[in-house]
């Protein structure tokens, strides 16, 4: 068998030590350059923590797989694990509300100004966000590109995201750190020092 391939199986077994009867595969192979295949470790790890074993999520499953297929093309890979990671949440039901401020009816499409993310409480407007406790300003455009899967925002706004729903996640990870991370970082530090060389 071979990682990022689509596989049919079967198995026996009424414990986690099940016997495999069968493996066929029902989908092409992938070539998953290095930053590709450690980000396809990270889904992975993400999905196997923080879902329910045996518990069926046919649409995240349908977003897995089209990330895994855009991943090799994607240089700057990001904006797709925010938008597999909100997705997530969403499919967890632990994302917070992002469309319109936690304390008023102002919504995201009625304000373009700069909001304030709360990890795991949700978004509020300038009037109400500003001074919060752990606030990450976020443009109002970049919520909205990742509540409809649009456009990548620019590296500051994607950082910005990536430090909220970390967070969002990290609640529910149990104080356990997530070991693709680590993997992913040292592969940015060492392509970084590769650079500076």
């Amino acid at each position: 068998m071979q990682p990022w391939r689509l596989y049919q199986i079967a198995w026996r077994g009424r414990s986690d030590l099940a016997t495999l009867v069968q493996a066929e595969e029902s989908g092409p192979s992938r070539h998953m350059p290095p930053l590709a295949n450690l980000c396809g470790f990270y889904l992975n790890e993400l999905l196997l923590r923080l879902l329910t074993r045996w518990d069926p999520h046919p649409d995240l499953f349908d977003d897995y797989q089209a990330v895994l297929a855009a991943l090799p093309d994607q240089p700057q890979p990001d904006w797709l694990l925010r938008r597999f990671e909100w997705r997530l949440l969403l499919a967890m039901g632990f994302a917070p509300e992002l469309s319109q401020c936690k304390v008023c009816p102002i919504t995201l499409e009625s304000n373009a100004a700069t909001w304030f993310y709360v990890p795991m409480d949700g978004v509020f407007c300038q009037d109400h966000g500003a001074g919060l406790a752990g606030a990450v300003p976020v443009h109002a455009l970049t919520l909205c590109q990742l509540l409809q899967g649009e456009n990548c925002p620019d590296a500051s706004q994607r950082l910005a995201l990536q430090k909220c729903l970390s967070q969002d996640l990290a609640a529910h990870l149990g104080g356990k750190p997530l070991q693709s991370r680590v993997l992913l970082r040292e592969y940015w530090r060492r392509r970084e020092a590769v650079a500076d060389a």
